[in-house]
């Protein structure tokens, strides 16, 4: 078992926070236009990082540069190297956004070769613009396996979503995803342990995707849905498109009767939320979650499953991400995770 806590702190103050020196920073490439923006905030911070770890989808490198018209691999692989100013010390991870099992074992050989006390240094992890099942293994890995001590989280908001003209009759194809490769499934290692004799509560963290919603209850079938929506949300907007583009799943009434709210700029809200939920329905049932709202919110799931195993985390995998979900960005978020273990 293990006991997270966690504070949130805006980006001015953050350097009274982090240390002027930093073993590994970990990120992730990303066609939207946050991508580099913490890497940048350390920089300007003077904070000094001694090597980096970047994942580089091999998605984003094959699909043309929505900003520049680049659709060179070489060429982009070059661009991103730059970005982070990465040299012969730092580590480039070459993965498939959809296949984190392999990304995992790339990370995890690159762990045990280079990095064996681990445990005791300091790491910066920028999950910006990182699938949501790679930061919930990553993190899983460096928590439960490595054991490691503190954990300094970076999230830049971003500013508008990119949105397509929606077209309510096909709601999957509105935001960051096209279609469903496979029916809902288990996250990668967060399978939970599931009682029979229990009946099944669905707790879905609410995005812009409905059809995602959707998906996932079918597939669960649960006895009790407990929707969370964002709110406070990054822009005041965003409380309301997410509401209405799961209408579906809102119009029964003892769904929207269920309705509970979290910020969606603060994971230890949504824990929280997620901790009196289970509190109140564990003797009776059994708690799967569905990460589908923001990423800082998938985070607070994350944590949430990290304390209490028994819960399982589902997730709805795509054909495909799409490369460039965001315009623009604003606040850069710290999140700062202490783990004890002796509980």
């Amino acid at each position: 078992m293990v006991r997270i806590e966690g504070i949130p702190i805006e980006a001015e103050y953050f350097k009274s926070y982090i240390p002027s020196k930093i073993d590994i920073f970990i990120s992730s490439i990303g066609w939207e236009e946050r991508c580099p923006i913490a890497w940048n905030q350390i920089k300007e911070n003077k904070i000094n990082v001694e090597r980096k770890i970047i994942f580089f989808y091999n998605e984003v490198l094959d699909k043309k540069d929505p900003f520049k018209g680049t659709d060179c691999r070489e060429k982009n692989i070059t661009e991103f190297s730059s970005m982070f100013d990465l040299n012969e010390k730092d580590s480039k991870l070459f993965v498939q956004m959809l296949d984190e099992s392999t990304g995992l074992k790339k990370f995890q050989d690159l762990l045990e070769n280079q990095y064996p006390n681990i445990s005791e240094m300091s790491i910066v992890f920028d999950f910006s613009v990182m699938v949501k099942p790679y930061f919930f293994i990553l993190l899983k890995l460096l928590s439960i396996h490595k054991k490691v001590k503190k954990i300094f989280l970076l999230y830049t908001e971003p500013k508008t979503y990119v949105v397509k003209k929606i077209n309510f009759e096909k709601l999957d194809d509105a935001y960051f995803t096209k279609g469903s490769n496979t029916p809902p499934k288990d996250m990668l290692s967060f399978s939970g342990c599931l009682d029979s004799l229990k009946a099944d509560v669905l707790v879905i963290l609410l995005g812009f995707e409905g059809q995602r919603a959707k998906e996932v209850t079918n597939e669960i079938n649960p006895d009790v849905i407990i929707p969370i929506n964002g709110f406070p949300s990054y822009r005041p907007e965003f409380k309301d498109i997410s509401i209405l583009l799961n209408d579906e799943i809102l119009k029964e009434t003892e769904i929207s009767k269920n309705l509970q709210y979290a910020p969606s700029n603060n994971p230890f809200e949504t824990k929280n939320e997620l901790s009196s939920i289970y509190q109140n329905k564990k003797r009776k049932y059994n708690i799967s979650i569905a990460p589908l709202g923001p990423k800082p919110m998938a985070l607070g799931c994350c944590l949430f499953v990290l304390e209490n195993p028994e819960c399982r985390v589902v997730y709805p995998y795509p054909q495909e991400y799409n490369p460039k979900a965001s315009n623009g960005y604003e606040k850069t978020w710290l999140f700062m995770i202490e783990f004890d273990y002796s509980v």
